[in-house]
């Protein structure tokens, strides 16, 4: 069995022997051919490096004609920015004298605006004439009818005999109605007291529940104080004793006591020293006590307060009382009801206005009829003005129509040369005009010295680029011979 397998096995080698004979060829020829491969990867190695230089110098051969593109396209640009700066300097005088023509349309419509105002202060000067002399005429037209009708065809003699009737009856009424208002001052007075002296007595009601909340919140601080006045005691008493106790350990037997001289102390044998807790216990009822007695000053203060206020109010009731007093007097007390006497006193007062207004008008009459001749010569004279006014104003608004015409006509000669615009608008947009023109003229230029400095740039490194191609072509060559 092992004979078998091992003829098996040889078999097995034999085969994959004689399948490695390619193998083994090519083997030893590259065994023969080891001293050629680091000629064979130096000559890899810098057809690589060729490769990618012819690359990099196509790829600069390419930009190069690009650049030089650009820099024919910035001298272009240069001639066409160039070419419209100078249409702009060729076509600045027309414009400049369109713009003077426009500036002095603008100067023209500004003295026609002036004339404006000054014909429209003109005719509102004369409209608000001719309200007045119209308000003056309709007001001397009134007073005319009023006076024509306020006589209504009565005779002079008749207005006299009028106002002589209302000379004896008008008194009369006066004396009523002072009379009237005296009884019901004196009756509003006595109710008036009346009241006061309730109001007075309700008062000092309330002063004498407020004088005895004084006395008692006075007697509760006496107490409060005096309870504050015992837990300070019982406090200072107990600190005492405190500090006895600190004294008791401090002294020897034989030696003699730093406070009294005296060598023994049988006081102090049966004395029992004070806790701590006992003192802050007697301490919190002094806080409390004392609180306590800061509750009732502000209380006694709030008291006291409502005290003067009340006084005060009881002291106006009082005087007020007495002014009422000292105006009624002994005189005996009226027995007619306010009501009564109002209603009494507005018809009197009725009587008396009516009569006072019919006197007034009677007498306005009776003066005004001397008048009435001169009052119609005046309207004939107001007539005459409002004419005159009213002729000129129509002379100042046909002037201002015709300069508004006027205005019009420039303006429209200004748009249909430079549109809304001023001319000072248009100057501005002149010279920004040529700032622009400048700035591209100047921005040209410097895109065109970039472009040549970077054309210049890579120039250079074509340069460089060919001469180390041509080093390396030469190497492999060597390296492939």
């Amino acid at each position: 069995q092992k004979e078998a397998a091992t003829k098996a096995e040889v078999e097995q080698l034999e085969k994959k022997w004689a399948a490695a004979a390619a193998a083994r060829e090519q083997l030893a020829k590259s065994e023969r051919l080891q001293p050629l491969r680091s000629d064979l990867e130096a000559s890899a190695r810098l057809t690589r490096e060729s490769a990618a230089l012819t690359a990099d110098l196509g790829a600069a051969d390419q930009q190069a004609a690009t650049l030089a593109a650009a820099t024919v396209t910035a001298a272009a640009a240069i001639v066409a920015a160039q070419d419209k700066l100078n249409d702009y300097y060729e076509k600045l005088p027309a414009r400049e004298q369109k713009f003077a023509a426009v500036a002095q349309l603008e100067q023209d419509i500004s003295a026609l605006h002036r004339d404006v105002d000054l014909d429209e202060k003109r005719r509102g000067s004369l409209e608000h004439s001719l309200r007045e002399w119209r308000s003056k005429q309709d007001a001397l037209t009134d007073k005319i009818a009023a006076i024509r009708k306020a006589l209504g065809g009565r005779e002079p003699a008749a207005i006299q005999q009028r106002l002589q009737a209302l000379e004896r009856s008008l008194p009369a009424a006066v004396t009523k109605r002072e009379e009237l208002e005296e009884r019901l001052r004196h009756r509003q007075s006595a109710d008036r007291l009346t009241a006061e002296t309730g109001r007075s007595a309700q008062a000092q009601g309330e002063l004498a529940l407020v004088v005895r909340e004084v006395e008692t919140t006075e007697t509760a601080l006496a107490a409060a104080e005096t309870a504050l006045s015992d837990h300070r005691l019982v406090l200072n008493n107990l600190r005492l004793s405190a500090s006895l106790s600190e004294h008791k350990l401090n002294l020897k037997p034989g030696e003699a006591c730093p406070v009294c001289g005296a060598t023994e102390h049988p006081a102090l044998q049966e004395f029992m020293p004070v806790t701590d807790s006992a003192i802050e216990r007697t301490q919190a009822a002094v806080n409390k006590a004392l609180a306590v007695v800061e509750q009732q000053r502000q209380q006694l203060q709030e008291v006291r307060r409502r005290e003067a206020a009340v006084r005060r109010r009881v002291d106006g009731h009082e005087a007020l009382v007495q002014e009422l007093t000292g105006q009624l007097g002994a005189r005996a007390p009226e027995q007619a009801p306010v009501e009564q006497l109002r209603e009494e006193l507005q018809s009197v007062l009725a009587t008396v206005q009516a009569e006072t207004r019919e006197q007034d008008r009677l007498r306005a009459l009776q003066a005004k009829l001397p008048g009435l001749v001169a009052l119609e010569t005046e309207a004939g004279t107001v007539t005459t003005r409002i004419a005159e006014l009213g002729k000129e104003l129509d002379e100042v608004v046909t002037k201002l129509a015709t300069t508004a015409a006027a205005i019009t006509k420039k303006r429209a000669v200004i748009k249909a040369e430079v549109g809304d615009r001023t001319a000072e608008q248009c100057r501005e947009l002149t010279r920004r005009k040529k700032d622009e023109l400048t700035a591209n003229l100047a921005a040209a230029e410097k895109t065109e010295m970039d472009e040549q400095a970077r054309l210049a740039a890579l120039g250079s490194r074509q340069a460089v680029l060919r001469e180390q191609l041509a080093k390396q072509t030469t190497e492999l060559a060597g390296v492939q011979e």
